[in-house]
């Protein structure tokens, strides 16, 4: 069978569909040695696996939420139709609008556009109206990453929900418990500025995300406990420009950093004190699930997917609970025992997902729809 991928996701850097898909190729350059994997992106994507076809269409020098557009619904179809793609595989949600002769599958992460629509802008919902629900229509399959988000799809979109798969997550393992040199560290310290003692945040920098929530409880800290610092790493999103306002008013005790390299990513996380996560809508959460995974105690709001996610690895409270969160933390502070304790339980929950084996339902439902 072959079997076609929307890779454009793997060209924008560390994100989390772009984690996502590189887990499942991964998985998939493991374990299946019958199908035949052709990758589509705009510009070349350098790769050592030799199991998978990368094919580069070329971008044209226009916006890019435009050519996404357009690419989608007139060059993918093309280039499907020349290589007699028998599945297309979406990472990202969305199909062209016109019928293609190939099954598809389709990854939908989350409705946060229908749930929380203050938190993305007009034009981005007209979009997903526009698309999306075509998209879910026309799907043969539907994959989705939480029981949390299956539930979000049905009642935003009345998708019948024999139609989707609930296929978790899990984090890569280079996301594990490391020791980190002293020289590692104070080179890290350097590069950073970090301090020696954080709270740690990764993910998108947007309203969704509740970034406010982690200012609020990061001031209340600061009134008792000014030893601590915070550390927010994740690219720009909605709502940005204000956020990062905030953020500069506080740059004595938060750092806020846009990119950081994936090796370093690891040793940091291995170097939080904790990890505070109180995002207000989550289809899954990969992040807490990467810090649970290197034994760090996570600290994150109890809405959507993340109590399916962290269950009893951590500390759960109402995303809008600043004093709340403050104290957990300041108890992580005071006391070694319970700062131990939601150690252990992290390491606990994350191994639930690492035994999991979603690429292999994947390869199960390209199977089901082929035959």
């Amino acid at each position: 069978m072959k079997i076609a991928i929307d890779a454009r996701v793997l060209e924008k850097g560390i994100t989390g569909i772009g984690r996502y898909l590189s887990d499942i190729l991964e998985g998939l350059g493991a374990i299946d040695d019958e199908n035949e994997y052709i990758l589509f992106s705009y510009q070349k994507i350098d790769s050592d696996n030799k199991k998978f076809k990368y094919i580069a269409t070329g971008k044209a020098f226009l916006p890019e939420k435009i050519f996404s557009v357009f690419w989608l619904n007139f060059i993918l179809p093309k280039y499907l139709k020349q290589n007699e793609i028998d599945l297309l595989f979406t990472p990202n949600q969305l199909l062209p609008l016109k019928n293609i002769r190939a099954k598809t599958v389709i990854t939908v992460h989350d409705v946060a556009h229908k749930k929380n629509g203050i938190y993305h802008s007009f034009i981005y919902r007209m979009y997903m109206e526009l698309f999306l629900s075509r998209s879910l229509n026309i799907s043969d399959k539907i994959i989705t990453v939480s029981n949390s988000a299956r539930k979000d799809i049905c009642d935003a979109y009345k998708v019948n929900p024999e139609k989707i798969k609930v296929i978790y997550e899990h984090a890569d393992k280079k996301f594990a418990q490391v020791s980190v040199s002293n020289k590692d560290r104070h080179s890290l310290e350097r590069k950073y500025n970090l301090s020696k003692k954080f709270i740690l945040y990764v993910g998108v920098i947007e309203n969704r995300k509740n970034i406010t929530g982690i200012l609020k409880t990061a001031d209340i800290i600061q009134q008792k406990y000014k030893e601590i610092s915070f550390v927010l790493i994740g690219r720009k999103g909605y709502g940005s420009g204000k956020i990062i306002l905030e953020i500069n008013k506080r740059r004595n005790f938060i750092n806020y950093l846009s990119t950081v390299d994936d090796d370093d990513l690891v040793k940091i996380y291995n170097m939080a004190y904790a990890f505070f996560f109180p995002s207000y809508y989550e289809g899954f959460g990969l992040p807490p699930l990467e810090a649970m995974q290197a034994g760090v105690p996570v600290l994150a709001s109890n809405s959507s997917s993340l109590p399916e996610v962290i269950g009893k690895g951590g500390i759960m409270k109402d995303p809008d609970d600043a004093a709340g969160f403050a104290g957990e933390i300041m108890k992580l502070i005071y006391d070694g025992n319970y700062h131990k304790m939601w150690k252990a339980e992290a390491l606990k929950q994350a191994k639930r997902f690492g035994t999991m084996d979603s690429t292999g339902d994947l390869l199960e439902i390209f199977s089901e729809l082929h035959n």
